[in-house]
């Protein structure tokens, strides 16, 4: 017997609250721009996205200094800046509003990401998504009025995306699910990673947490835990190791 996909009344207008305020959030984002405060971390980005719509060169190492060599690499920025690069060298885009257009994108990617964990770990009910989305955008320092919320394309912030997503589907996986899980749990760790370095080392210790965490998973022994518990962190290890290394 197929499942009622139906969407309840309430629960239609709960989502289109949060529609709402998802969109408005992200455009706020966009007209009111990134933050250029002298403590924001803002500028040392569109330098490093500027060198790279210069050069081509997608990890540039003169972004700060004309010849450092090898002194000038600079582990924290990855892929995420990459994009940014290269988006500004070919539609011509200043790198500061390029950073602006995406920081709006961002933040709307987020918050649904947090909706649809929330919607997984709380067995498929809306309401309780809705409210972690609602919380995350208004209650949290990526919420609206907040300085970071205009900082959504910090990669150390968007890497919480993919962060996320491997706790989603490993906590599936835990519970019974399917091996596909374990690959979508190196996919998503190998995004966080290719996102921000710090986030190998987040994805380990998530895993480690959930190979103690005996009440995550319905397995009867802490044999079958443990066999199960240890898959993930090979897989979360596995994603990572390609930035890690």
């Amino acid at each position: 017997m197929a499942r009622d996909r139906s969407i309840r009344p309430r629960d239609r207008r709960f989502l289109w609250v949060l529609a709402l305020l998802v969109a408005m959030a992200g455009i706020g984002v966009i007209v009111v721009g990134p933050p250029l405060e002298i403590t924001s971390d803002a500028i040392d980005h569109a330098g490093y996205v500027s060198e790279i719509a210069r050069t081509g060169e997608p990890f540039p190492t003169t972004a700060i200094y004309w010849n450092p060599g090898d002194d000038g690499k600079d582990i924290r920025k990855a892929l995420l800046h990459a994009v940014y690069g290269f988006t500004a060298r070919h539609t011509g885009a200043a790198p500061i509003d390029v950073l602006n257009a995406y920081g709006g994108f961002l933040l709307v990617v987020m918050a649904l990401v947090v909706y649809t964990v929330a919607r997984a770990l709380f067995k498929r009910h809306r309401l309780p998504a809705v409210i972690a989305a609602v919380i995350f955008l208004v209650g949290t320092d990526w919420g609206v009025g907040q300085l970071l919320v205009r900082a959504a394309f910090y990669p150390n912030r968007f890497g919480a995306a993919f962060l996320l997503l491997f706790i989603m589907a490993a906590v599936e996986y835990m519970q019974g699910g399917p091996k596909t899980a374990l690959r979508w749990c190196a996919a998503y760790a190998f995004a966080a990673t290719a996102v921000h370095f710090q986030y190998a080392v987040i994805v380990a210790a998530v895993a480690a947490v959930l190979l103690l965490w005996r009440s995550c998973s319905p397995c009867r022994t802490w044999g079958d835990h443990l066999v199960r518990s240890l898959r993930v962190v090979f897989a979360g290890l596995a994603g990572a190791a390609p930035f890690a290394v």
